[in-house]
């Protein structure tokens, strides 16, 4: 971690477990951008491996919160999804289970 001024920052990019998990039809997604901020990409992927929605995709600034999105899923099949976060070369990957 990185302190700045009292401010605790992360080395990298971090992605919370989405919640709630199994969820219908809003999942919370959670994440953390390092000291200095960096692009991110974030996007949900069936689980045949096809892009189903870009929730961000964008440069932001590091925070001493979390970063919170909501993915609305009421217009998607039940099944399982994988939430994916991406920056440079640094990935994360979550699964979630939307049930209706």
């Amino acid at each position: 971690v990185n302190s700045l001024n009292d401010f605790v920052f992360p080395f990298e990019i971090n992605l919370h477990a989405p919640y709630p998990n199994p969820f219908n039809p809003i999942a919370n997604i959670e994440y953390e951008v390092p000291f200095g901020g960096v692009n991110i990409n974030i996007s949900i992927y069936d689980i045949r491996g096809r892009l189903v929605n870009e929730l961000v995709n964008e440069f932001q600034a590091a925070s001493i919160e979390p970063y919170r999105i909501a993915w609305n899923a009421d217009e998607k099949a039940s099944g399982i999804y994988f939430v994916h976060m991406q920056s440079g070369d640094k990935i994360k990957t979550r699964k979630i289970m939307l049930i209706k």
